[in-house]
């Protein structure tokens, strides 16, 4: 399974997903990783699953995507007004670097008006959100 990063210029947003980007969104050349879909009971305990989340705007509709380690997607589960939409499982990585595999972070864009995955430490001169994990290379 491919994590992939695609970019709207018109709107200036990212969507990150599995899935295919809604109309509008062009993948980003070299930026996409592979994702563990189906890890082994041996593989599991060193494993983290990731979530898609949908953020939205004031007006409830969804600009553009995230990915966090959180089912809830960084929400409490009790929000009335949950502006991240929790939209599923991506896939797995794993939970220690070792050879083959790269460090993915989920980053914060204009303190929160975009987000992306990058495998740099810097996050692109963004803002960290998280470690993600480690994806096979």
């Amino acid at each position: 399974t491919m994590l992939v990063r695609s970019w709207n210029a018109s709107i200036s947003r990212h969507w990150l997903s599995t899935r295919l980007a809604p109309d509008g969104y062009v993948a980003e050349a070299g930026q996409s990783w592979k994702l563990v879909r189906n890890p082994t009971t041996a593989e599991l305990p060193n494993m983290r699953l990731l979530f898609e989340c949908g953020v939205t705007q004031s007006n409830g509709r969804m600009q553009h995507t995230m990915i966090s380690s959180e089912r809830t997607c960084g929400q409490a589960p009790t929000q009335s007004s949950v502006p991240h939409l929790p939209l599923g499982p991506v896939g797995y990585l794993y939970t220690q670097p070792a050879a083959n595999r790269i460090a993915l972070y989920s980053c914060s864009v204009a303190g929160g008006l975009d987000h992306i995955v990058s495998s740099q430490a810097s996050c692109e001169n963004q803002s960290v959100v998280e470690l993600l994990g480690y994806a096979p290379s």
